[in-house]
């Protein structure tokens, strides 16, 4: 289970935070929806400038605090498992008039894309105001840092195989059936994507 830490907000800050709703970097849950929805949040955080997803708190902004810690943070590990690769997030906790409330931290990607894994198809989404979007190309290339477009200009991935390359970033080891459990592709695709890696190491 994902631990929590205490969380030093100060009470006007969180306030100010509160107040001013909703936006590009913050989501108010009054509990974790189904665990795509929450999937496509921190998706769309991790592909832009990251963000802050409060439970406990009511989309109008009123804190009304959670009734099942570890409820929450169940639904939220099951949310991790649709995305690929693994988001950077981490949780923290605050006591506001006697109500806690979690802050799950989404960190701006390292690995961008990052992607939601749904009924067998892969599609990444991107933070709008305060909604998420599907992303377009054209979106991707936006966001993706410039030192990764540099390397794409020197060691060109494609989509697949950039996916592929960040699962062994983040696990070292796989075998063809783990990552075709993982992903849903053919052991022929698979196999013509390990090609094109060990080509660059």
């Amino acid at each position: 289970m994902i631990n929590i830490k205490r969380n030093e907000i100060p009470i006007d800050v969180f306030e100010e935070i509160i107040a001013f709703g909703e936006g590009y970097k913050t989501e108010f849950k009054e509990i974790l929806p189904d665990p795509i929805l929450t999937a496509k949040s921190i998706c769309a955080f991790s592909n832009t400038k990251g963000g802050k997803i409060f439970i406990g708190i009511t989309n109008n902004g009123s804190p009304v605090g959670i009734k099942n810690r570890k409820g929450e943070i169940e639904k939220l590990e099951e949310s991790l498992k649709f995305m690929v690769p693994a988001p950077d997030i981490s949780l923290s906790a605050i006591t506001y008039n006697d109500k806690e409330i979690i802050i799950v931290d989404v960190k701006e990607g390292k690995y961008k894309p990052y992607f939601l894994t749904s009924e067998n198809k892969l599609k990444a989404y991107i933070r709008v105001g305060d909604i998420n979007l599907p992303a377009t190309k054209k979106d991707l290339k936006r966001y993706i840092k410039s030192e990764d477009i540099l390397f794409e200009s020197v060691n060109p991935l494609k989509k697949d195989e950039k996916i592929v390359s960040a699962l062994f970033d983040q696990k070292g080891k796989l075998s063809i059936s783990q990552i075709r459990e993982l992903l849903n592709f053919s052991e022929r695709r698979i196999k013509k994507i390990l090609n094109k890696l060990a080509k660059f190491g």
